[in-house]
């Protein structure tokens, strides 16, 4: 079965799984925009390679964060909604909290934001060590968790 993760934030990424193979895609912005034709022709790529669902984490406001930057988060994100929407491809979106809390039970909880991200590489790691090497940002480490997640749900 092959299954797609994706952080959609701007540092974001897209995990393709395969059993335990794993492969990366990039999300590309022009400034803080999603490139649309760019994420167009990544699902095409996911149609050809026969993805059977594409798991996509749904964006949560944070505090602090600016009115600007929540709503290109969300603006992005709806992008990105509809074009997988007419790609054809099954999606399902997936709250944060549902996916972390099963991924990252037993682990201490981040008492700072660059503590979660390193959480996330860990985890990845962990469940990948195979492919410590691919799993570099912290966005690729949170999509192939994502996409982990998503699997292990079917």
């Amino acid at each position: 079965m092959i299954v797609c993760g994706i952080d959609p934030g701007i540092t974001g990424a897209l995990c393709t799984l395969t059993g335990k193979v794993i492969s990366f895609g990039k999300l590309y912005f022009n400034g803080n925009d999603l490139d649309s034709s760019q994420f167009k022709s990544t699902l095409t790529g996911l149609l050809i390679a026969d993805c059977e669902h594409i798991y996509i984490e749904r964006p949560i406001a944070f505090p602090g964060q600016s009115c600007v930057s929540t709503a290109t988060t969300f603006r992005n994100y709806g992008r990105m909604l509809g074009l997988i929407e007419t790609s054809g491809l099954e999606f399902t979106e997936v709250n944060p909290k549902d996916w972390t809390k099963i991924l990252f039970a037993g682990m201490p909880k981040p008492e700072k934001p660059k503590d979660k991200k390193i959480r996330s590489l860990k985890r990845a790691w962990q469940l990948y060590p195979a492919d410590k090497d691919l799993i570099v940002t912290d966005g690729q480490a949170d999509a192939a968790l994502i996409a982990y997640y998503g699997q292990s749900q079917n």
